[in-house]
């Protein structure tokens, strides 16, 4: 092995326009802590400066905490967001649930009603579908009538 010069390849690197040098690390550090001490003092000020002046950006009052708008304004567009969405969600299903297992006015002026599934069901096997008078059964199929019968 050939001996190893070291300043022939600082010169060399010089030359070929190479920093030779490293960064100092104090300077570099000592320049740090001043910035990142002006970051932390400015995040505090800022803290303060919204829970101590202007609180009524930063809370909105017990009162219309928990009031949830469903509409805009005519004219503003709806933006929903995935909290109201959920919201909405389970207001659907609850309503849902609600009807299928109560009975209610689905509309008064027609005398139509709604009735729990479960009772409906029971309905359905205790008196049959409702068939009209002037049916016509395809043929090769068995009427419902004669398949009720049968079954007595």
């Amino acid at each position: 092995m050939s001996e190893h010069n070291e300043s022939r390849d600082k010169d060399l690197l010089e030359e070929l326009g190479y920093e030779i040098q490293d960064v100092p690390a104090r300077p570099v550090a000592l320049g740090l802590v001043p910035f990142f001490g002006t970051v932390v003092v400015t995040i505090i000020v800022a803290y303060f400066f919204f829970v101590w002046v202007a609180p009524e950006m930063t809370r909105r009052p017990a009162s219309t905490q928990l009031e949830r708008t469903r509409k805009p304004a005519e004219g503003i567009p709806l933006i929903q967001t995935n909290v109201t969405a959920h919201k909405d969600m389970v207001d659907v299903i609850q309503e849902e649930r609600k009807k299928e297992s109560t009975y209610g006015w689905t509309d008064r002026k027609t005398g139509h009603v709604h009735i729990p599934i479960d009772r409906a069901m029971a309905q359905v096997l205790a008196e049959g579908l409702p068939s009209r008078a002037n049916a016509r059964v395809p043929e090769g199929e068995i009427p419902p009538t004669v398949l009720a019968e049968e079954q007595r």
